[in-house]
C-alpha cells in the first residue's frame, strides 16, 4: 500500500511532489492571501503585526453576514491611509445602526457589549436603513476605530483563520 502511494521510484515521487505543487499553485494559491495586519483597530481579535488569511473571492457568490471578519479597500485620498483595512460586520441591508451613549445598536439590540464603548461623547444614528449592498464595519476596539458604510464591492474578501 505505502509503494503505491508514494511510488517506487524517484519518477513517480518527483511526478507526485510536481502534481500537487501544481495544484496548489494554480487552485489554493489565487484564492488566498497572507496578510498582516496592521494597527490596533481589531484589538482583542487580532493583535497588532498578527498574521492572518484572507480568502479572496468569499463573497463572489454569497454576500457578506453579520460577525464576518473581513478585509476592505483602503482609500489613500481620504483619511484611511492603509492599502487594506481589516473590520467586522456588524451591520447588513436593511439594519438599522445606532450608537448611543458610546454603545453600537443593530436593530435596538447591544452588539457585542464586551467590547465596551466607542466614544464616550458620540451619539450617531443612522436613521435610514442600510442601503442595498452597503455594510456597516467597525473595528473590535471600539476605543481606537473606524467605523461607517461600505460598498460590497470594496470588501475584498474574508478572514478565514489566524
Amino acid at each position: 500500500m505505502k509503494e503505491l502511494i508514494i511510488g517506487k521510484s524517484w519518477e513517480g515521487i518527483l511526478t507526485r511532489i510536481a502534481c500537487v505543487s501544481c495544484f496548489i499553485i494554480f487552485f489554493v494559491y489565487p484564492n488566498f492571501d497572507i496578510i498582516r495586519v496592521d494597527g490596533h483597530s481589531m484589538t482583542p481579535t487580532f493583535d497588532n503585526e498578527e498574521v492572518v488569511f484572507l480568502k479572496k473571492y468569499a463573497y463572489e457568490h454569497i454576500p457578506p453576514e453579520l460577525n464576518d471578519v473581513v478585509v476592505l479597500k483602503g482609500e489613500p485620498n481620504k483619511i484611511i491611509l492603509r492599502e487594506k483595512l481589516i473590520k467586522r460586520i456588524v451591520g447588513i441591508p436593511g439594519d438599522k445602526i445606532e450608537i448611543k451613549a458610546g454603545y453600537l445598536y443593530v436593530n435596538d439590540k447591544i452588539h457585542m457589549p464586551e467590547l465596551g464603548v466607542i466614544f464616550k461623547h458620540l451619539d450617531y444614528v443612522f436613521v435610514e436603513k442600510i442601503p442595498e449592498d452597503h455594510y456597516f464595519y467597525i473595528g473590535d476596539n471600539r476605543a481606537d476605530t473606524m467605523y461607517g458604510l461600505v460598498n460590497r464591492n470594496e470588501i475584498t474578501g474574508k478572514i478565514m483563520f489566524n
